[in-house]
């Protein structure tokens, strides 16, 4: 199955590093949240190829850049 790009959601999510308010991503059942997130974390180990990132390391990161 094709991946489709969703860039206008990645570009909201990533506009969104910085702030402190929680982000939750919502939709219907395979409605591709979770390769949004896949292609977010695509985008933070671009960013910072040291990272290893998970789930859990994401709203760390997210936390601590908001400070």
């Amino acid at each position: 199955m094709k991946l489709i790009e969703r860039k206008q959601y990645l570009d909201k999510i990533i506009g969104g590093i910085g702030i402190s308010d929680i982000k939750v991503l919502t939709g219907v059942r395979r409605s591709g949240k979770s390769k949004l997130l896949e292609a977010f974390k695509a985008y933070v180990q671009k960013i910072f190829p040291m990272l290893i990132l998970s789930i859990s390391t994401l709203i760390y990161l997210s936390m601590i850049t908001a400070q």
